[in-house]
């Protein structure tokens, strides 16, 4: 058995050591290269979507119209309309949010729910705003 001196394997070591901690740092670096440089792009760094976690990544919220019923008839966004326009209308918005104003006939609000219905657009029923406090 040859003697080896205890510097000559402390020096392998170390060597082995800082060979393992190249290797890992090369693979860090080329499967993560956007945090600390340009990388190879061999990493999912979300480019295909627009940057990770930005506004433009996550769906856009439906849009819907504002369906107000009322003694003085049915509006949409702001606009009266007749019962089959303002359908229309919302079923082409993607769906409707239903209000009831206070004043409204009764039974009118059923009427137009059950349109709604049958002509196959979401709606939610949503209460009215109160009135500023004087």
């Amino acid at each position: 058995m040859t003697d080896a001196k205890p510097s000559r394997i402390k020096r392998k070591l170390t060597l082995w050591t800082l060979l393992v901690a190249l290797v890992a740092a090369a693979l860090a670096y080329l499967r993560c290269g956007a945090g600390l440089g340009p990388g190879f792009g061999l990493g999912d760094r979300g480019d295909e979507h627009g940057p990770v976690g930005s506004a433009a990544s996550e769906p856009a919220a439906p849009h819907r119209c504002l369906l107000r019923i009322s003694a003085r008839g049915i509006t949409v966004d702001g606009k009266a309309m007749e019962r089959a326009a303002a359908i229309d209308a919302c079923k082409r918005a993607g769906g409707a949010e239903l209000v009831e104003v206070g004043d409204a006939p009764e039974g009118k609000l059923e009427e137009l729910r059950r349109a709604l219905a049958a002509g196959h657009v979401p709606f939610v029923l949503r209460e009215p705003a109160a009135p500023a406090a004087p």
